[in-house]
């Protein structure tokens, strides 16, 4: 099935409910892959609420094996997307770089982009040149406001794997383009979602008080853009991480 499909890995994230609804919403044809972890009880939600078109794949992404059993999961649902969205992430946490614990880098390094790279693999393997723009396929990776201008403290791991992204963001975007593949990212300011529950709260209190627009971004902001970078309008562009931010960088 590699119709007008799309697979969100991270689907049960605040995001990734936001942005189903909207995709939903803009198309009674289109089938949405929902993956998820441990937000089963989300994606029921979805598909109580939006219909036959949700199809729910559970996947632990944290292992090697367990992305190869999400993979072979859609292998045997001759699951194919034509477009990709990338959600997955931890909980945001501040920590000094001598005390960062490697464990759980290695987690996060293997969830955004071990995971991230062996699912890019499996959807863009054997694509060919498509000459019509409303016939490319997109892949829209969430990155983070830390790859623009000067990072912020205390979030070294975190800086580094959203980094690490955005290259191969790149590297896909000028590599795949003629094969009518566009690869683009989106990048955030602190969103207001679950993944803040480890940030101190003054932390997010002044991260609101410090954008231009007096507020942090919501998963609603997020997944407007996210659905423009999937849609025909964003056609033209490849290669791109476009700011959520408020104006808080550029």
């Amino acid at each position: 099935m590699s119709d007008d499909s799309i697979l969100i890995t991270g689907a049960s994230s605040d995001i990734g409910v936001a942005l189903v609804r909207r995709l939903a919403a803009g198309s009674t044809e289109r089938r949405l892959i929902c993956h998820y972890k441990t937000g089963r009880a989300r994606i029921e939600q979805l598909q109580q609420d939006l219909g036959a078109g949700i199809l729910a794949i559970h996947g632990d992404l944290s292992s090697p094996s367990g992305t190869e059993a999400f993979l072979q999961a859609l292998r045997s649902s001759n699951l194919v997307p034509r477009s990709f969205v990338h959600l997955p992430a931890g909980k945001l946490r501040y920590e000094r770089f001598g005390k960062a614990d490697l464990s759980q880098l290695a987690t996060e390094w293997q969830i955004q982009l071990g995971a991230l790279i062996a699912i890019l693999r499996f959807c863009l393997t054997g694509q060919k040149h498509v000459a019509e723009e409303r016939s490319r396929r997109r892949v829209v990776i969430a990155l983070s406001s830390v790859t623009m201008g000067v990072p912020p403290k205390y979030l070294s791991m975190y800086t580094m794997i959203k980094y690490a992204q955005l290259g191969l963001v790149r590297a896909l975007a000028a590599e795949y383009g003629e094969l009518g593949v566009s690869v683009n990212a989106v990048s955030p300011s602190m969103v207001e979602t679950k993944l803040l529950s480890d940030v101190p709260r003054q932390i997010v209190e002044i991260s609101q008080s410090q954008n231009p627009m007096g507020r942090n971004a919501t998963a609603a902001d997020v997944a407007g853009v996210i659905e423009f970078l999937l849609s025909q309008e964003a056609g033209f562009i490849n290669g791109a991480n476009v700011p959520v931010t408020g104006g808080s960088v550029f």
